[in-house]
């Protein structure tokens, strides 16, 4: 067998993510084949059903405790803390307990913000997430968002990813149209407003006040020059969207899914085990 014929053994026909096809039982990218990205193809893979049953728009009996249909946030909040989902920044954050910082009842303008700035040379993950599997994104932003009380948020798209910004962008505009996003949504009292933010391609904006000080369009000042007073941002909170990724995934259906400190040994070995094509 000559280079070539072994060289062609791994060509990409175009529709492939970075997991797609290259190994077994796939979790973020199982049944994805570079066009059923759009809303009702999600619908059908049980998409946004987490999100109806948080606001009781799933048909299920009124809550024991509060005598309405739907979860209230401390439920969502101690649910994602029994789930035992961490960050996936190194440190392994849980992330029911970040959510729990939150101040929900601070009168000013809270913001929830995805760092999905990814400007590691080489890196593709999160890329293909917003790519293939957009709607998975959005509606973990949507129950973080629900929450911790918080109405408006952004995320943050590298700036070199030019398809990928576009395609986050149609799938906002399909889950406004199908009322996911929005005033009052699903009929609820709660609303969330959701905007994509393209970035310009400075690795320095993948660290989290970067990212704050690119998005709210200033340049970043040298540390002698660094200010404590935010104006904009009254509350920080920044996100990876694994999690939003894994709170639709998993994490609110079956809170056992990682808890306790197997929890942070089995989400390193999922992503360990993705990036090795061991799964």
């Amino acid at each position: 067998m000559n280079v070539e014929q072994i060289l062609s053994q791994f060509q990409a026909t175009g529709v492939e993510s970075c997991f797609h096809d290259r190994h077994i039982n796939p979790q973020i990218y199982a049944g994805l084949n570079g066009r059923n990205w759009g809303i009702q193809d999600y619908e059908a893979r049980g998409g946004y059903a987490a999100l109806r049953k948080i606001l009781g728009k799933d048909g299920s009996a009124p809550n024991a405790e509060t005598g309405v249909a739907g979860m209230t946030q401390d439920q969502v909040i101690a649910t994602v803390k029994e789930s035992g989902l961490r960050g996936r920044g190194g440190a392994g954050f849980p992330t029911g307990l970040k959510w729990s910082f939150m101040p929900r009842q601070f009168p000013g303008q809270k913001y929830l913000v995805c760092n999905s700035d990814e400007g590691e040379p080489g890196t593709c993950k999160d890329r293909d997430i917003m790519e293939y599997n957009p709607h998975t994104v959005i509606e973990g932003m949507i129950i973080a968002a629900y929450a911790m009380g918080i109405s408006v948020g952004y995320n943050y798209i590298h700036g070199e990813i030019f398809h990928t910004y576009e395609r986050f962008e149609a799938a906002l505009e399909e889950a406004r149209a199908a009322g996911y996003l929005g005033d009052n949504i699903m009929g609820s009292s709660f609303s969330f407003q959701l905007h994509a933010s393209h970035g310009f391609g400075a690795y320095i904006c993948g660290e989290e006040t970067a990212l704050l000080e690119s998005l709210e369009g200033k340049k970043r000042p040298a540390p002698f020059q660094a200010t404590v007073s935010r104006q904009l941002w009254s509350v920080r909170q920044a996100h990876h969207h694994q999690q939003h990724r894994d709170l639709r995934g998993g994490a609110l259906d079956h809170p056992q899914w990682g808890s306790g400190v197997f929890g942070m040994r089995q989400t390193q070995q999922r992503r360990h085990q993705d990036l090795l094509g061991q799964r």
